[in-house]
């Protein structure tokens, strides 16, 4: 079964677009068409044409774009692109050839944007489950002219009458945000597809201890989620709706809040009809998983292996679905 990864590709247009100016006023209108249709198509079942157009119609802003030396532009579509045939497509090759292609085209510093690329490369990679290439990739980044850690400037020393002047202490990996962001991402990786699901042991609501092994045999979809997160609380009704379809045939899900308003929390789950257990105040198990304040689903198979992330709506029934017939 292919996997494919759903998130929201609002964060690299929204980027984009906050950087102002006419350049960016030009090109905003035609990217947030198409991240309209995105977002629309995936919450469906769109067909490979469906796909098709999109991926054509950034094309042809690229194309555009490029007669016109809108650099900005380019990259921004181009990113746009690999994001929707990594992300949204499974096709990793294809996805990795773009953001190469990228990188040779900006890797020169001029355009601060151009770090995106990086990330967007360590988060396929992560998906993949390629920690190497991601390590090599931040060696890559660090060597390269878009390296963002801060050097922290200093003067004096030349002797007694110069002293020495520190504005502030030595730079340290986690002063470059690109970095932390492709860290992230290493983490990450070890929660791939195919990958075990590490083993844990948790106190769900109604004081029963809970652990990896009483799943054993069955679908589980962790849910790491917060009431106020948008992306969760959209796809919470699609959740509710796998969970009825699919519980007494070996689906199950276990949430995870991250809220520290828990009783506000809880309203959030009666008013949509979610009835599975649910974690609170639980800080272990985020960390296991690497999910920092975000709101996060992995899906794991009968077999305790991790089949995908971030799934919704059609996706996450058509995953759950696979799954079940697959034990």
């Amino acid at each position: 079964m292919r996997t494919v990864h759903k998130c929201f590709l609002g964060g690299i247009l929204l980027a984009a677009l906050a950087a102002g100016g006419a350049a960016a006023q030009e090109s905003g209108s035609d990217l947030a068409a198409v991240l309209s249709r995105i977002q629309a198509l995936s919450h469906g079942s769109p067909s490979s044409a469906e796909w098709r157009g999109v991926l054509d119609r950034l094309d042809e802003i690229m194309s555009a774009a490029e007669k016109e030396g809108r650099e900005k532009t380019v990259l921004r579509a181009g990113l746009l692109k690999a994001r929707v045939l990594g992300r949204m497509r499974g096709d990793y090759e294809a996805a990795l050839d773009i953001l190469e292609a990228l990188k040779k085209k900006y890797a020169d510093g001029r355009m601060a944007e151009a770090r995106r690329i990086y990330v967007e490369e360590a988060e396929l990679y992560s998906r993949m489950g390629n920690g190497e290439a991601i390590r090599d990739l931040i060696s890559e980044f660090r060597a390269s002219r878009l390296y963002d850690g801060e050097r922290y400037p200093y003067s004096g020393g030349k002797g007694r009458e110069v002293p020495l002047k520190v504005v502030r202490p030595f730079e340290h990996g986690s002063s470059s945000l690109t970095v932390t962001a492709m860290e992230k991402c290493l983490r990450e990786s070890r929660l791939a597809p195919g990958r075990p699901c590490p083993h844990f042991r948790v106190v769900d609501d109604s004081g029963r201890v809970v652990t990896d092994r009483d799943y054993a045999g069955r679908v589980l979809l962790l849910d790491f989620w917060l009431a106020n997160w948008p992306a969760w609380r959209q796809r919470l009704p699609y959740q509710v709706e796998v969970y009825r379809l699919y519980h007494r045939r070996g689906f199950d899900i276990l949430g995870i809040c991250l809220d520290p308003h828990a009783d506000a929390a809880r309203r959030v789950l009666e008013m949509n009809g979610a009835d599975w257990p649910e974690v609170y105040g639980e800080r272990e198990l985020p960390a296991l998983f690497g999910v920092y304040g975000e709101a996060v689903n992995i899906l794991v198979g009968a077999d305790g292996r991790i089949i995908g992330r971030d799934l919704s709506g059609a996706d996450l029934a058509e995953a759950v679905r696979a799954a079940l017939a697959a034990r």
